[in-house]
């Protein structure tokens, strides 16, 4: 479930500088330093491999892999799999198993030159983005909890951070300041990779790195609703295929927010999501308002707040609102009649397109597949659906 609120557009007359040079920031970083992370890896697995380290550490392995329930077989045709280096040495716990329990299955007479071997390969290891400047509860550097702030796992894990920020940022910016909300940002990644931390050590082995902006962009979506507080705002949702757009105090979506999160932690086991982070920047997030609010009122620009969006109405954005409402209310042949005079007037709209396949799929999923070969054969790409 996506929860975002709509209720401002950037103001151009005091652009959020701040908020563009952290996006910028990210990117650069994900494109310039971490664009090297394959290279680097690479170059651990060559070295590991040239010291034939697989062949002196397999007995280790093969007890880690019995302690953890992993039934894979070990035979020689798995040995061969060049991915199983790779395996090994992007597996945190099981570096730490063999830094600590090396001696019982490493043969005494070369015990010597193996840790010799390995603390070569795992510096190489450690230069990788997510080891060397992540943070790792059971390992944590000071500047860590700073640092893991601008990294990011993949392209899309970038991307959907750097997305959200802006669709929140420019409005706390903007009610904020921009030294504020700088420092507000930061804090907000640092309480939430403190939670991380925490529940870690506490829960799990203390080795998973923690990247990404996510509960730094979480505290500033806590920011946001924090600053509107009890004011009715506009926010856009979207749960499955239902979409559409909603008034509510803003209030409101902190427990639902702090649920939803708590929810996907108790039941997605074995997740790469960091939830307890996201709930730690966003508490902290929403705690700095509330606190700033409480102590220091004239630190918030109240007028920006209570100036209300004044745009002219947008005919296609009303009747889109009409069809999600329609939809949300599951009330599919309607909602199929509104589309179909959207589309006799707006044409090859692609989120027109989108929510036709989405009905289609509900109301008659065979027309759904034809209308999908059709898209294809049309375009040859439709990147927004999918089956």
């Amino acid at each position: 479930m996506v929860i975002v609120p709509t209720e401002k557009h950037i103001d151009w007359k005091r652009p959020p500088v701040v908020l563009f040079s952290i996006v910028v920031l990210n990117i650069l970083i994900f494109a310039l330093y971490q664009g090297l992370d394959d290279h680097r890896f690479q170059n651990a697995i060559d070295t590991y491999n040239d010291y034939q380290l697989l062949e002196v550490e397999l007995p280790a392995y093969r007890a880690y892999r019995f302690q953890n329930n992993d039934t894979r077989p070990l035979d020689q045709e798995a040995l061969k799999d060049p991915w199983l280096a790779w395996e090994i040495l992007g597996d945190p716990e099981f570096r730490a198993f063999i830094q600590e329990r090396g001696g019982r299955y490493i043969k005494p007479h070369q015990f010597a030159e193996w840790q010799r071997s390995r603390q070569h390969v795992d510096t190489l290891v450690n230069k990788i983005s997510y080891y060397a400047l992540g943070l790792t509860p059971s390992d944590p550097g000071i500047f860590s909890f700073l640092t893991y702030q601008f990294l990011h796992g993949d392209l899309m894990h970038l991307l959907g951070n750097m997305v959200f920020l802006l669709l929140v940022g420019f409005a706390a910016e903007a009610a904020l300041g921009a030294w504020r909300f700088l420092a507000y940002y930061l804090i907000s990644g640092v309480a939430a990779g403190v939670l991380f931390l925490t529940v870690e050590l506490i829960t799990g082995t203390g080795h998973t790195s923690l990247v990404g902006a996510s509960g730094s962009v979480s505290g500033v979506m806590a920011m946001y609703v924090a600053l509107y507080r009890l004011r009715k705002i506009e926010f856009f949702y979207w749960f499955f295929i239902f979409t559409g757009y909603f008034r509510a105090a803003a209030l409101v979506i902190l427990p639902v927010y702090i649920l939803k999160e708590l929810y996907f932690l108790m039941s997605s086991e074995g997740s790469n999501i960091a939830y307890t982070a996201h709930i730690g920047g966003f508490l902290a997030g929403a705690g700095l308002v509330i606190a700033t609010q409480t102590m220091q009122q004239d630190a918030i620009d109240h007028e920006y707040l209570e100036v209300e969006r004044k745009s002219p109405p947008d005919p296609y954005r009303a009747g889109l609102h009409k069809l999600y409402r329609e939809i949300g209310r599951c009330n599919f042949l309607p909602a199929w009649n509104r589309l179909v005079a959207l589309r006799k007037k707006y044409g090859e709209n692609e989120e027109l397109i989108e929510i036709q396949f989405n009905l289609l799929s509900v109301l008659d999923p065979d027309k759904a597949k034809e209308f999908l070969v059709g898209r294809m054969g049309k375009t040859n790409n439709h990147p927004n659906i999918i089956q």
